[in-house]
């Protein structure tokens, strides 16, 4: 117990008590805390404790260079990035259940998958593109059942995979204005 100053060089401390405090100058809230198993550092209500289980923040984090991680991330808030974001294979970014997520797609890691448990709505201010050399529509079965086809005419095509036309249509039409 008492007070320990250290000037400067290496301070050493042993047989420092379960939820044993190094406070700063008096300041109960800048401080490291040791408990079982846990080192806390404490700085005007922001927190980092190393535990057995890992790392965890209480306020945000900054970081110049490379951060890399094995294991889960969990983040509450809003997360940016200046420069960008590598989502290696067999990795998932889910959003609050394991059917909604985007990854990276195991089979062709040149594709990108975005999955939902329910809706998926995107809803730009102003125009949304979609742009690929065919755009395809699939149900939840995974059959393809409409297609934007860029390789050949330009056509659309409803009802098959393969349209001849501008339009074509496998099936019936149902109108309530004029064809012309």
């Amino acid at each position: 117990s008492g007070i320990v100053s250290a000037s400067s060089g290496t301070s050493r401390f042993s047989n420092v008590g379960v939820d044993a405090d190094l406070v700063h100058n008096g300041d109960s809230n800048t401080k490291i805390r040791f408990s079982d198993d846990n080192v806390a550092i404490n700085a005007g209500g922001n927190a980092v404790n190393v535990t057995t289980t890992g790392l965890d923040v209480t306020g945000h984090i900054t970081a110049s260079g490379n951060i890399s991680a094995s294991g889960d991330i969990s983040a509450t808030g809003t997360g940016s990035f200046d420069g960008g974001m590598i989502i290696p294979n067999d990795t998932r970014i889910t959003f609050g259940s394991v059917d909604t997520f985007i990854a990276v797609d195991n089979d062709n890691p040149e594709d990108l998958v975005i999955a939902a448990d329910d809706d998926i709505f995107l809803s730009p201010d102003d125009n949304l593109f979609l742009q690929g050399e065919n755009i395809l529509f699939r149900n939840a079965a995974g059959s393809e059942f409409a297609r934007f086809d860029n390789d050949g005419i330009g056509g659309l095509g409803i009802g098959t995979t393969t349209p001849n036309e501008k339009l074509e249509v496998v099936g019936n039409i149902i109108t309530s204005g004029n064809i012309t």
